[in-house]
């Protein structure tokens, strides 16, 4: 068993103002493999603590009342020692236990000296964290545990271009049964039932999640990270040489965020979703010198609404040109690389020329094209209708505020780069492996965008920079079934997709690249692909389990292959765990957008024929077709 401590901030008490201006820490403990409990690894987070080579301790005592009562840490400079009480922790999933020399039983942690360490968000570690567990903090797992597995594969839409790619996974893991009921069709929650507690599945959640990510790392020669995030805590792996607990560069998840952004604005009756656009946006783009939307795009723009930006239904072109068809020619790229330093303001991007070409590609609401524009467009809204004069002032990480601190300080790693180059706030280097420009894919590692201020022109389009454990925290705050929401139940359920459309209101359907029957519970799935230079991810929420799935990558591929064949291995792998069911799926197809995870969920019912049939498009069971041929 492995357990994870919630971090708990002890700030403004008299007695340690002299040496605690703020502190949080982050505790998580570990058994080390192959000892029985005998030994433990540690893993701590302190902030605002002065620099020491004092290798003094104190300790506290925790009370055995849960997990937020962690008291008095890292007293006077010194490194944390903490006792934790026995008595509960064949009770209280949250305190472990294990013996001490001479037989005594009890839970020790040490996070390890400040010395030579940042005061400021530092990260401390001793040993090597292996789990993660808990809803108030997420560790990496650092270790590889060996699983079996079968192969895989699914396909997943582009997240710059909304065109459809292809994967091939494997699958691993079993375990104690569980059911979860599957979410209504009109996308209100459904409670789930017999869902075990966290502790009791983690240790091999953790195993298939390494499992997933070695083999991805392995087989594209990148780093991967994936976390896993539930009611109760969640699980998370690195390979590569990266960790979850590292920042990576999202891309368009951002568009996850800023679809929150506006509907927290809904809920606060500042926005009209239906309303007109230009009323919020016009301001800004005056100030911008950009004269309006009318100047921009046309007399049709004036149509244009928060709802249709939102959804890709505006119209408006798109700055980004990354698209594979009709060919691999893509001008931005080559002007973002031929001047890495560069930043790219809203402006910038708004004044390109096939972008403010005086008329929309097709009246608003009439159709559905993927262009990164209109998320930039939503940042300009969202920092008016906030009361911002400028566009750079808006606080994207504001939308956080609706959480509990408890929760929100989890957050101290998201970060929106409003400018910069990746380098400027994570370690991960990103890779350009396209074939875009005549770039050849083969030559490895590829074109390193580490210092390219470029990958972040998108803003509230793809500046989102966070570890994966925050992202999978983040889905699960915006859906999840437990705990406080980022989104009341009214806006929830704007951001959860319809069956009939790929892409729903700042959110992909995602439900074809789960393998599973489309009559079944375990089919949905919605959440956003991210690619920018360098850097493909993906997060996704599966309703029929409550959890979230986030999986980023150090590199960019043309069709997105890597992220989107590690989330069908590890969503398999963790329902086999959830439902104690063998899943058995092969890859099929070679092309751009006949390729599918297989897991014999491959029927139609022929309405000629009445019978079930195979086919590559079919996504039923054969008994879930079957009951629905008996039904015509």
């Amino acid at each position: 068993q492995r357990i994870t401590m919630s971090r708990t901030v002890v700030s403004g008490a008299r007695r340690f103002r002299s040496v605690l201006p703020q502190l949080l820490l982050s505790l998580a403990f570990a058994p080390a493999r192959g000892q029985n409990g005998g030994g433990a690894y540690a893993f701590g987070r302190v902030e605002g603590l002065p620099q020491t080579g004092d290798r003094a301790a104190s300790s506290k005592h925790l009370q055995a009342t849960g997990v937020e009562n962690l008291l008095d840490l890292a007293k006077e400079r010194k490194y944390a020692l903490v006792n934790l009480t026995a008595r509960s922790a064949s009770r209280v999933p949250s305190v472990l236990t294990y013996p001490l020399g001479g037989g005594t039983t009890s839970a020790l942690m040490h996070v390890g000296t400040l010395a030579d360490h940042s005061p400021l968000t530092d990260t401390l570690r001793m040993g090597t964290p292996t789990f993660v567990s808990s809803d108030e903090r997420d560790v990496a797992p650092r270790d590889t545990m060996d699983t079996s597995s079968a192969a895989s594969s699914t396909q997943v839409p582009n997240g710059r271009d909304g065109q459809r790619q292809n994967t091939s996974a494997q699958r691993d893991g079993s375990s104690p049964s569980v059911t979860a009921a599957p979410p209504r069709s009109d996308g209100q929650r459904t409670s789930l039932h017999a869902v075990p507690p966290m502790h009791a599945v983690a240790s091999r959640f953790t195993a298939v999640l390494q499992n997933v990510a070695s083999r991805i790392a392995d087989k594209y020669a990148c780093g991967v990270a994936i976390s896993l995030q539930g009611a109760q805590g969640g699980a998370a792996a690195g390979a590569g040489g990266l960790s979850p607990l590292e920042p990576f560069v999202w891309g368009s998840v951002t568009k996850q965020f800023t679809a929150v952004a506006l509907l927290q604005l809904v809920d606060a009756g500042l926005v009209q979703l239906d309303g007109s656009a230009a009323d919020l946006i016009d301001p800004m783009l005056q100030r911008l010198n950009l004269g309006s939307m009318r100047d921009l795009f046309g007399d049709m723009a004036a149509t244009i609404t928060p709802r249709h930006l939102a959804t890709m239904r505006s119209g408006v072109p798109d700055y980004d040109t990354a698209t594979p068809y009709p060919s691999f020619d893509d001008p931005f790229r080559a002007e973002v690389y031929a001047a890495p330093t560069r930043e790219y303001s809203p402006a910038d991007l708004l004044n390109q020329t096939w972008v403010a070409s005086g008329r929309l590609n097709f009246a608003p609401g009439t159709n559905f094209s993927y262009s990164s524009t209109n998320f930039v467009l939503l940042g300009l809204l969202l920092a008016h209708a906030s009361g911002e004069v400028e566009w750079d002032s808006f606080e994207q990480r504001s939308i956080l505020n609706r959480l509990p601190f408890s929760r929100r300080r989890l957050y101290n790693q998201t970060i929106f780069a409003v400018s910069g180059a990746p380098k400027d706030y994570t370690k991960v280097h990103g890779f350009d492996r396209t074939s875009y420009n005549g770039h050849d894919p083969k030559k490895l590692p590829g074109k390193d965008v580490w210092g390219v201020h470029g990958v972040y022109g998108g803003w509230t389009a793809s500046d989102l920079t966070a570890p994966a454990i925050d992202v999978a925290r983040f889905s699960y705050d915006v859906y999840g079934v437990q705990g406080v929401k980022l989104l009341s139940e009214a806006t929830r359920v704007v951001m959860v997709p319809t069956a009939s459309r790929i892409y729903g209101f700042g959110t992909f359907n995602l439900s074809f690249m789960s393998g599973q029957s489309s009559g079944g519970p375990y089919f949905n799935a919605y959440g956003h692909l991210g690619a920018t230079y360098g850097y493909q991810s993906l997060v996704a929420y599966f309703p029929g389990i409550d959890m979230s799935l986030a999986i980023a990558t150090n590199i960019e591929t043309d069709f997105q292959a890597q992220p989107a064949e590690a989330m069908c291995l590890a969503y398999n792998a963790v329902l086999q765990i959830v439902i104690n069911k063998s899943i058995t799926c092969t890859f099929v197809g070679k092309g751009y957008y006949d390729r599918k995870c297989d897991c014999g969920n491959n029927y139609i019912c022929d309405a000629a024929l009445m019978m079930c049939v195979p086919n590559l498009r079919g996504t039923l069971s054969k008994d879930d077709c079957e009951r629905e041929c008996g039904k015509q």
